[in-house]
């Protein structure tokens, strides 16, 4: 009888060192969405009655149903015809149905008129306003001035800046 219960204790501790060692049911995974299309040297141009607005170009671009994730993006204003400003970024997204724009990741926006330049983490284009805004932090420098803050509104060849809280400027010698 006491060999009867060594044998069963022994599979008893079996058991539950298997079942402990076994590994958990795998969780299901959330379906991912793959592009309709990938696009490698991207160019996507937005115009009003036969005027050039702007321009995007990208080293890559995967194109969804309702948006285009882009990869290496450069985006060129014009305006009466001629490049105002660019905008540079890591990458970005556009929203084909209403023209709007996310910009992120080292994002530049340079006035070739003026040379002032905005820096920023993440910038969007509001097509339908024609304004580049931002909420993060905003780092605009002019030839006379270095301004910072946060929330931005501007026109995109950076004529009327208005960054929104906690601004402070620095005049350069």
């Amino acid at each position: 009888m006491k060999q009867l219960s060594i044998i069963m204790s022994s599979c008893i501790l079996s058991a539950l060192v298997f079942l402990s060692c076994s590994s958990p049911p795998p969780e299901e995974k959330e379906a991912v969405s793959l592009p309709d299309k990938i696009i490698e040297k991207f160019t996507y141009t937005e115009s009003s009655g036969g005027e050039k607005l702007w321009q995007l170009f990208a080293q890559k671009a995967l194109v969804y149903e309702e948006q285009t994730h882009l990869y290496g993006i450069k985006v060129h204003f014009y305006t009466q015809g001629n490049i105002s400003s660019v905008l540079e970024a890591r990458k970005g997204k556009i929203y084909p149905s209403s023209g709007d724009m996310e910009a992120e990741g080292e994002v530049r926006v340079e006035s070739l008129q003026s040379r002032e330049t905005l820096d920023a983490r993440t910038l969007y284009w509001d097509a339908g306003r024609k304004k580049i805004l931002g909420d993060d932090f905003i780092r605009w420098e002019t030839s006379q001035t270095i301004t910072t803050g946060y929330g931005l509104e501007t026109d995109p060849g950076l004529k009327e800046v208005k960054i929104q809280r906690k601004v402070k400027t620095v005049v350069k010698e």
